[in-house]
Order: structure tokens, then C-alpha cells, then sequence
């Protein structure tokens, strides 16, 4: 089976087992995740967010503008002190 097909296939109690034993560091035994094994996760949990959820639910998202952002805060005028811009 390939990789993508195992993601199109797991179900979302594994996807969310997954992805909290990424959140704590240790699988839902108490047994700690390789480095190995956290990375593999990581990639399986975005690939199935991917695959399954929206993109403002994907781990990371962050929204195109910032709400506090607006035209005027774009602009910045630097001085050295003496009235001279630039």
C-alpha cells in the first residue's frame, strides 16, 4: 500500500491520536516518540488535514491579514532627527 492511500484511509480516531501524541510527546502508553516517529507523524497528521479539513483548520493557518493592519499602518516614515526623511 502507498503512503497517500494509508493516509486516505485512516480513520479521524487515529488522526487525532496522532496528532496528540505530537501535542505531549509520548504515545497514549506513556512511551516516549522517537524523533523518528514524531516527524512521521507530523507528516501524516498534515497530510491528512490536507486531505480532510478545511484550510483554515490545517495546523498553522494563518489568516491572509492581519485584522490590526490597515493601509496607514503600512506606511513608515523614518527621520533622523533633524526633519530629513529617507
Amino acid at each position: 500500500m502507498h503512503y497517500q492511500q494509508l493516509i486516505d484511509n485512516m480513520t479521524p480516531e487515529t488522526y487525532a491520536s496522532l496528532k496528540a501524541a505530537i501535542e505531549i510527546g509520548k504515545w497514549h502508553n506513556g512511551t516516549f516518540l522517537t524523533a523518528t516517529q514524531q516527524a512521521l507523524c507530523m507528516e501524516a497528521v498534515l497530510r491528512w488535514q490536507a486531505s480532510h479539513l478545511a484550510s483554515d483548520q490545517h495546523t498553522g493557518y494563518i489568516a491572509d491579514r492581519c485584522a490590526s493592519k490597515s493601509d496607514a499602518d503600512r506606511l513608515i516614515v523614518l527621520s533622523d532627527g533633524d526633519g530629513n526623511t529617507g
